[in-house]
Protein backbone atom coordinates (compact mmCIF):
# COMPACT_ATOMS: atom_id res chain seq x y z
CA UNK A 1 0.00 0.00 0.00
CA UNK A 2 2.56 2.63 1.11
CA UNK A 3 4.95 1.71 -2.27
CA UNK A 4 1.52 2.12 -4.43
CA UNK A 5 0.67 5.62 -2.65
CA UNK A 6 4.58 6.09 -3.08
CA UNK A 7 4.44 5.07 -7.20
CA UNK A 8 1.35 7.69 -7.33
CA UNK A 9 2.93 10.76 -5.80
CA UNK A 10 1.54 10.45 -2.31
CA UNK A 11 4.58 11.69 -0.02
CA UNK A 12 2.76 13.20 2.74
CA UNK A 13 3.15 10.66 5.35
CA UNK A 14 0.07 11.83 6.67
CA UNK A 15 -1.87 10.97 3.68
CA UNK A 16 -0.35 7.60 3.44
CA UNK A 17 -1.37 7.49 7.46
CA UNK A 18 -5.17 8.35 6.17
CA UNK A 19 -4.83 5.88 3.80
CA UNK A 20 -4.01 3.01 6.10
CA UNK A 21 -6.77 4.04 8.34
CA UNK A 22 -9.26 3.99 5.86
CA UNK A 23 -7.99 0.05 4.79
CA UNK A 24 -7.51 -1.00 7.86
CA UNK A 25 -10.68 -0.10 8.90
CA UNK A 26 -12.02 -1.78 5.66
CA UNK A 27 -10.64 -5.00 5.18
CA UNK A 28 -8.21 -5.27 7.83
CA UNK A 29 -5.42 -5.28 5.92
CA UNK A 30 -6.72 -8.28 3.62
CA UNK A 31 -8.37 -7.73 0.40
CA UNK A 32 -11.49 -8.54 0.36
CA UNK A 33 -15.36 -9.33 -1.48
CA UNK A 34 -18.41 -7.56 0.46
CA UNK A 35 -19.92 -10.69 2.51
CA UNK A 36 -23.38 -9.18 2.11
CA UNK A 37 -25.29 -12.46 4.59
CA UNK A 38 -27.09 -10.15 6.62
CA UNK A 39 -29.60 -11.42 9.08
CA UNK A 40 -33.39 -9.99 8.81
CA UNK A 41 -32.56 -8.22 12.40
CA UNK A 42 -29.34 -6.57 10.94
CA UNK A 43 -31.00 -5.32 7.66
CA UNK A 44 -32.69 -2.56 8.53
CA UNK A 45 -29.82 -1.31 10.64
CA UNK A 46 -27.73 -1.15 7.43
CA UNK A 47 -30.61 0.00 4.73
CA UNK A 48 -33.37 1.83 5.22
CA UNK A 49 -35.67 -0.34 3.20
CA UNK A 50 -35.73 -3.22 5.17
CA UNK A 51 -36.88 -1.45 8.24
CA UNK A 52 -40.73 -1.03 9.38
CA UNK A 53 -40.12 2.56 9.96
CA UNK A 54 -38.89 3.32 6.60
CA UNK A 55 -35.28 4.72 7.98
CA UNK A 56 -32.39 2.92 8.79
CA UNK A 57 -32.36 1.81 12.36
CA UNK A 58 -30.05 1.87 15.18
CA UNK A 59 -28.05 -1.26 16.12
CA UNK A 60 -29.17 -3.27 18.38
CA UNK A 61 -32.32 -2.04 16.89
CA UNK A 62 -33.59 -4.39 14.71
CA UNK A 63 -35.34 -7.49 15.86
CA UNK A 64 -38.23 -4.68 16.63
CA UNK A 65 -38.15 -2.90 13.19
CA UNK A 66 -37.63 -5.62 10.40
CA UNK A 67 -40.47 -5.96 7.44
CA UNK A 68 -41.11 -8.72 5.43
CA UNK A 69 -38.65 -7.64 2.37
CA UNK A 70 -36.21 -8.06 5.45
CA UNK A 71 -37.26 -11.75 6.01
CA UNK A 72 -37.07 -12.08 2.01
CA UNK A 73 -33.52 -11.03 1.97
CA UNK A 74 -32.03 -12.29 5.05
CA UNK A 75 -29.04 -14.54 4.46
CA UNK A 76 -28.81 -14.46 0.50
CA UNK A 77 -25.85 -12.66 -0.28
CA UNK A 78 -26.63 -12.54 -3.67
CA UNK A 79 -30.04 -11.44 -4.09
CA UNK A 80 -29.50 -8.68 -1.43
CA UNK A 81 -26.25 -7.40 -3.66
CA UNK A 82 -28.41 -7.63 -6.92
CA UNK A 83 -31.25 -5.75 -4.74
CA UNK A 84 -29.41 -3.14 -3.00
CA UNK A 85 -26.59 -2.29 -5.56
CA UNK A 86 -29.17 -2.56 -8.79
CA UNK A 87 -29.48 0.60 -11.37
CA UNK A 88 -26.75 2.19 -9.89
CA UNK A 89 -23.46 3.54 -11.19
CA UNK A 90 -23.31 1.65 -14.40
CA UNK A 91 -25.23 -1.75 -12.58
CA UNK A 92 -27.80 -2.90 -14.29
CA UNK A 93 -31.41 -3.89 -12.98
CA UNK A 94 -31.54 -6.37 -10.16
CA UNK A 95 -31.94 -9.29 -12.71
CA UNK A 96 -28.78 -8.37 -14.72
CA UNK A 97 -26.59 -9.90 -11.68
CA UNK A 98 -24.60 -6.81 -11.60
CA UNK A 99 -25.37 -5.75 -7.84
CA UNK A 100 -23.35 -9.06 -6.80
CA UNK A 101 -20.71 -9.19 -9.27
CA UNK A 102 -19.67 -5.33 -8.92
CA UNK A 103 -20.44 -5.39 -4.77
CA UNK A 104 -17.62 -3.90 -2.61
CA UNK A 105 -14.04 -5.68 -3.32
CA UNK A 106 -10.21 -4.99 -2.49
CA UNK A 107 -8.77 -2.79 0.40
CA UNK A 108 -11.22 -0.38 0.56
CA UNK A 109 -14.65 -1.85 -0.71
CA UNK A 110 -14.74 -0.70 -4.42
CA UNK A 111 -18.17 -0.80 -5.54
CA UNK A 112 -20.34 -0.45 -8.50
CA UNK A 113 -19.54 -1.74 -12.34
CA UNK A 114 -18.58 2.19 -13.34
CA UNK A 115 -15.76 2.03 -10.77
CA UNK A 116 -14.84 -1.60 -11.81
CA UNK A 117 -14.64 0.21 -15.46
CA UNK A 118 -13.28 2.87 -14.41
CA UNK A 119 -10.32 1.27 -11.97
CA UNK A 120 -9.83 -1.43 -15.11
CA UNK A 121 -8.89 1.49 -17.47
CA UNK A 122 -6.64 2.89 -15.24
CA UNK A 123 -5.09 0.27 -13.73
CA UNK A 124 -5.18 -1.78 -17.04
CA UNK A 125 -6.55 -4.84 -15.78
CA UNK A 126 -9.94 -6.01 -16.27
CA UNK A 127 -11.70 -5.68 -13.31
CA UNK A 128 -14.71 -5.55 -15.28
CA UNK A 129 -14.30 -9.04 -16.93
CA UNK A 130 -12.63 -10.37 -13.39
CA UNK A 131 -13.89 -8.35 -10.57
CA UNK A 132 -12.15 -10.50 -8.78
CA UNK A 133 -8.85 -9.58 -9.37
CA UNK A 134 -9.78 -6.30 -6.89
CA UNK A 135 -9.23 -8.89 -4.59
CA UNK A 136 -5.67 -9.68 -5.42
CA UNK A 137 -2.95 -7.60 -3.04
CA UNK A 138 -0.89 -5.40 -5.53
CA UNK A 139 -4.14 -4.70 -7.49
CA UNK A 140 -6.28 -3.88 -3.95
CA UNK A 141 -3.48 -1.67 -2.77
CA UNK A 142 -2.94 -0.11 -6.73
CA UNK A 143 -6.96 0.80 -7.15
CA UNK A 144 -7.60 1.71 -3.77
CA UNK A 145 -4.54 4.72 -3.51
CA UNK A 146 -5.99 5.60 -7.20
CA UNK A 147 -9.62 5.67 -6.10
CA UNK A 148 -8.79 8.10 -3.07
CA UNK A 149 -6.39 10.08 -5.10
CA UNK A 150 -9.41 10.75 -7.83
CA UNK A 151 -12.00 11.36 -4.92
CA UNK A 152 -10.12 14.03 -3.39
CA UNK A 153 -9.22 15.16 -6.81
CA UNK A 154 -13.12 16.04 -7.06
CA UNK A 155 -12.85 18.24 -4.24
CA UNK A 156 -9.37 20.03 -5.42
CA UNK A 157 -7.47 18.89 -2.34
CA UNK A 158 -3.78 17.89 -3.30
CA UNK A 159 -3.22 14.29 -1.03
CA UNK A 160 0.30 15.63 -0.08
CA UNK A 161 -1.58 18.91 1.26
CA UNK A 162 -2.25 17.46 4.62
CA UNK A 163 -0.87 19.26 8.10
CA UNK A 164 -1.88 16.51 10.57
CA UNK A 165 -3.06 12.89 10.96
CA UNK A 166 -6.84 13.85 11.96
CA UNK A 167 -7.10 16.13 9.40
CA UNK A 168 -5.64 13.35 7.23
CA UNK A 169 -7.64 10.70 8.63
CA UNK A 170 -11.10 12.61 8.68
CA UNK A 171 -10.79 13.53 4.96
CA UNK A 172 -10.07 10.32 3.28
CA UNK A 173 -12.82 8.30 5.36
CA UNK A 174 -14.94 10.96 3.49
CA UNK A 175 -13.35 10.78 0.63
CA UNK A 176 -14.01 7.08 0.62
CA UNK A 177 -17.26 7.30 1.62
CA UNK A 178 -18.04 9.38 -0.97
CA UNK A 179 -18.51 12.65 0.91
CA UNK A 180 -21.37 10.98 2.63
CA UNK A 181 -20.38 10.76 5.99
CA UNK A 182 -18.35 12.70 8.87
Amino acid sequence: IEKSASDSGITNQFAVLGLLSVIGKESGFIPKSENLNYSKERLPEVWDRFSKTGRRVPKGSGSSNYNELAVKYANSPEALGNLVYADQYGNGPESSGDGYKYRGRGFNQITFKDSYRKYSNILGVDLVSNPDLLNNPVTAANASVEFIINTLKQKGIDPNSFKNKDEAIKTITQANAGWNKD
